[in-house]
């Protein structure tokens, strides 16, 4: 029994001597001396862990614009491993797609999340809440793209014609990036506008107050001169998700002034979260104003081989001539490994708190390769000192 106590001890003990931020040696090299102290003046540990996150590294950002197409990717390559977001817009079919692709030695991941612009159109707010509820009237509607699915008793009244996109290079910040702008006509005089502008830049901005991260591609929904049929009437704009994982409208990359449906997954190599967020205010005519979100439905469609979620719902706008309202799409990843210290960062237990994570450990093959360190003072001292903790336990 004294021999098994003293093997769980030593494994205990190599243990803490290579986990991060172990406190049990004394002395060590004076590399890792220095790389603690620049920790200590550079920010927290957890700042430290956050920067190490894959999404917030520099992407290199490569753009194409012809016919109503937009193509975005934003690169990264470390030796033969290479990740790929690419962010298309087809306007034709008024649809986003969000696509994440990593190749990690013999390991391909691929997730994508799709969003359907399909319907603008006024609505009478009969109980004034500010968002749209079914049954309400709808007094006019233009369909987005050629998919776009209509409301109960919408009226049709033609679709979005949409101008050849355009492309310019832009800097913010001292940040240099791709600005891309798409516009299309709606009304029997081509007098109301729906638009598009997208802003990429592959590295951190900052943007009206928010960080845009080398991920994310910025977009801006513009409405300009909607021609309403009635003077007590708001706006609302019919949209679609759809991905292979379940979304969820609750998630740590949504701020608290956000909305938005994220849909995320794991392995062993690591973990992705597709999203698309919007804020919860809108400029109209130069005023911030509430924007008021309508679930109609969620549905799950499964076959052998696949899993689809699909998630309908209505952004509802106060009135005005000028609505401009700005939802982010991007990518969040990591290693499986940052994930989890992102998540727990057990590791970082004070003293001997690494005895309290064993269980851990307990069924589990683990081949330790222990690391050249100074040698521990007294290290019977350490052992018996540990010793008796697991025996307290």
């Amino acid at each position: 029994m004294e021999q098994s106590v003293r093997w769980l001890i030593a494994l205990l003990l190599t243990l803490m001597l290579t986990l991060p931020g172990s406190v049990v040696a004394s002395g060590g090299d004076d590399d890792e001396n220095d790389d603690d102290s620049d920790n200590d003046a550079n920010g927290s540990d957890e700042d430290n862990d956050d920067d190490e996150r894959e999404d917030r590294e520099k992407h290199k950002v490569e753009v194409d614009v012809s016919g109503d197409e937009i193509k975005v990717e934003l690169k990264r390559e470390i030796g033969h491993d290479e990740t790929k977001i690419e962010f298309k817009v087809d306007l034709s079919e008024a649809k986003f797609k969000l696509k994440f692709e990593e190749e990690t030695g013999q390991l391909e991941t691929e997730q994508k999340l799709e969003v359907v612009m399909q319907r603008l159109f006024e609505y009478v707010d009969a109980n004034g809440n500010g968002a749209y509820d079914e049954g309400e009237i709808i007094a006019s509607g233009y369909r987005i793209g050629d998919s776009g699915d209509s409301l109960s008793d919408s009226p049709d009244n033609g679709s979005v014609n949409w101008d050849q996109p355009t492309l310019s290079d832009i800097t913010t910040g001292g940040v240099s990036g791709k600005a891309m702008s798409a516009r299309g006509s709606i009304g029997a005089e081509s007098e109301g506008v729906f638009g598009l502008d997208i802003k990429v830049y592959g590295d951190f901005t900052m943007m009206n107050g928010s960080q845009l991260l080398p991920t994310e591609v910025k977009i801006d929904f513009i409405i300009e001169n909607y021609p309403y049929t009635q003077n007590d009437s708001v706006l609302g704009l019919l949209l679609k998700t759809k991905t292979k994982q379940e979304q969820e409208r609750q998630h740590s990359d949504i701020d608290d002034d956000e909305e938005g449906v994220v849909a995320s997954s794991s392995t062993d190599v690591n973990a992705i979260s597709l999203g698309f967020s919007w804020k919860q205010t809108a400029t109209v005519d130069g005023v911030d104003l509430p924007v008021h979100t309508t679930v109609l439905s969620s549905e799950t469609e499964t076959s052998a081989d696949e899993f689809e979620f699909k998630q309908r719902f209505v952004l509802g706008y106060a009135r005005g001539d000028v609505i401009v309202h700005d939802p982010v799409a991007g990518v969040s990843y990591a290693s499986a490994a940052t994930a989890a210290v992102d998540e727990g960062k057990w590791y970082n237990l004070p003293g001997f708190g690494v005895v309290a994570t064993l269980t851990a450990f307990m069924g589990t093959a683990i081949l330790v390769r222990p690391r050249t360190v100074n040698r521990i003072n007294d290290s019977d001292t350490v052992l018996d000192s540990l010793g008796s903790v697991v025996q307290q336990s």
